[in-house]
C-alpha cells in the first residue's frame, strides 16, 4: 500500500511538471524580456557595487532570507572583480504553471542541458546568464516569479559553464576531434576541462544531455595514457637526463593545454639551460610521446624535486 502511494505522488509530481506551459528564448514576448533584462542589468549592478536599495527593490521577501544565510554569493565574485561586471543572455524561459511549488524542468534546444526549479508563483521566468572572468566563463541562473508587485527574484544560481567562450560540449567534441588525430593527450586534456566543468551533486539544478558520456570519456582517456606511457619517464638520451613525472591540463594563453612536469637537475634560476634543456625535451617527445600535439600550444614545467611539487619554472611553447 505505501509503494502504491508514492507511485501515485510520483506520477502526480510527473504529471505537474510535463503541464507546464514554456516559452523558449525568441519565441518570449519582446516586452516581457526586455523587462526582465532591465532587472538582470540592475541585479549585475547591485552585485558589483554592493547596493542593498536594488537588491531590495528585486528581492522577493522569500529569497532576502536565503540571500543572507546562503554559503554561495556570486556577489562577492563580481565585487571583488573576479567576474566581469557584465553578461550576455544564453538562454531565457517564461514558464507558466497551474500552481505554485511544481517542480520544472526547462531544456535548452541551443545548448544541450536541462534547468530544474521549484517555482514559487505560478508565472516564472527563468534568465541563463553568461557571465565570464579572465579565464573562466559561467551561468548565472536568475529565476523570477510574477508577484501582486511585479517581477522578483526567488532564486540565483552559480554553475560552471567554459572557458573562453567554449562551454562543456564544446571541448568535449574538441577532445573528440583531437583523438580522432591521434593525439591521446590533447583528447585527453579536453575532455577532463570538460569533466570538471559540471557541477555534481544530487542537488544541483543544472545538467548537460550526454554529462555522464564526458565523464567516462575523460576517464577512459586517462586510463588510455596511463597504459601506453609510465611515468615517470627518464630521458637517457639527454645528458642531464631528465624525468618526465605526468601530464595535466593547464588554462592558459587562451587554451585548455597540456602540461609536461619533469625533473630537472638543472638549477631552476639558470633559465638558459633549463630553456636548452626543454628544447631538448621537446625533440625527444616527439617520438616517444606521440600523443601530444607540438603543432599547438604545449606548457614544460620544471620542477627542482623528483615528487614534482614546490618550486618550478615553465615555458609555454605556442
Amino acid at each position: 500500500m505505501k509503494n502504491l502511494l508514492l507511485a501515485i505522488v510520483a506520477l502526480m509530481a510527473l504529471q505537474s511538471c510535463n503541464s507546464a506551459d514554456i516559452t523558449e528564448n525568441n519565441e518570449v514576448n519582446a516586452k516581457l524580456s526586455k523587462t526582465i533584462n532591465a532587472k538582470n542589468d540592475s541585479l549585475i549592478t547591485a552585485m558589483v557595487t554592493t547596493n542593498l536599495q536594488i537588491y531590495y527593490a528585486l528581492e522577493s521577501p522569500e529569497y532576502k532570507k536565503h540571500r543572507q544565510t546562503t554559503n554561495i554569493r556570486p556577489s562577492t565574485l563580481f565585487k571583488n572583480g573576479v567576474l566581469k561586471p557584465k553578461f550576455s543572455v544564453y538562454d531565457e524561459f517564461y514558464v507558466v504553471n497551474s500552481g505554485s511549488y511544481v517542480v520544472t524542468d526547462v531544456v535548452s534546444k541551443n545548448h544541450g542541458y536541462t534547468f530544474t526549479f521549484r517555482n514559487d508563483r505560478p508565472e516564472s521566468y527563468v534568465s541563463l546568464l553568461k557571465v565570464s572572468g579572465h579565464q573562466y566563463d559561467s551561468l548565472l541562473a536568475v529565476t523570477y516569479g510574477l508577484t501582486d508587485d511585479g517581477w522578483k527574484i526567488y532564486a540565483v544560481d552559480m554553475f560552471g559553464l567554459g572557458n573562453w567562450g567554449i562551454d562543456v560540449n564544446g571541448y568535449y567534441h574538441k577532445a573528440e576531434q583531437n583523438e580522432e588525430k591521434g593525439y591521446l593527450v590533447n583528447a585527453y586534456v579536453n575532455a577532463r576541462n570538460a569533466s570538471e566543468l559540471i557541477n555534481r551533486g544530487d542537488d544541483v539544478k543544472l545538467h548537460w544531455d550526454n554529462e555522464g558520456e564526458i565523464i567516462d570519456y575523460a576517464k577512459q582517456l586517462e586510463a588510455d595514457i596511463n597504459s601506453e606511457y609510465a611515468f615517470p619517464m627518464v630521458l637517457n638520451k639527454i645528458s642531464t637526463k631528465p624525468a618526465v613525472l605526468g601530464l595535466q591540463p593547464r588554462a592558459i594563453v587562451n587554451h585548455i593545454l597540456p602540461c609536461i612536469d619533469y625533473y630537472s637537475v638543472i638549477p631552476l634560476n639558470d633559465t638558459a639551460q633549463l630553456r636548452e634543456e626543454k628544447d631538448a625535451i621537446k625533440r625527444e617527445l616527439r617520438s616517444s610521446l606521440k600523443g601530444i600535439n607540438f603543432n599547438a600550444p604545449v606548457m614544460f614545467r620544471a620542477y627542482d624535486n623528483e615528487n614534482g611539487t614546490g618550486d618550478n619554472h615553465h615555458f609555454i611553447d605556442k
